[in-house]
């Protein structure tokens, strides 16, 4: 998907699931609304998982599912 970080997203029932580029596999939702973009995430590695939610005002999804993404690795990383 050009300018967001999913490799192979899935969709069902308001929830996405799939890989992005770092490797890591995302659980979550990215919405908008007028003046606002969200993305809200959860990821696991070797159990341990980190949740993350992120508010921008907008319509870049790809822009708040970017830092989701960086705030998921720092946490993960830790």
């Amino acid at each position: 998907m050009a300018g967001r970080p999913w490799v192979a997203p899935g969709y069902a029932m308001g929830l996405m699931v799939g890989s992005v580029e770092s490797g890591l596999t995302l659980y979550g939702h990215t919405g908008s609304g007028p003046g606002s973009t969200l993305a809200v995430y959860r990821a696991n590695v070797a159990g341990t998982s980190a949740c993350c939610a992120v508010f921008n005002p907008g319509s870049d999804q790809g822009q708040v599912e970017t830092r989701a993404l960086a705030h998921l690795r720092h946490a993960l990383a830790n």
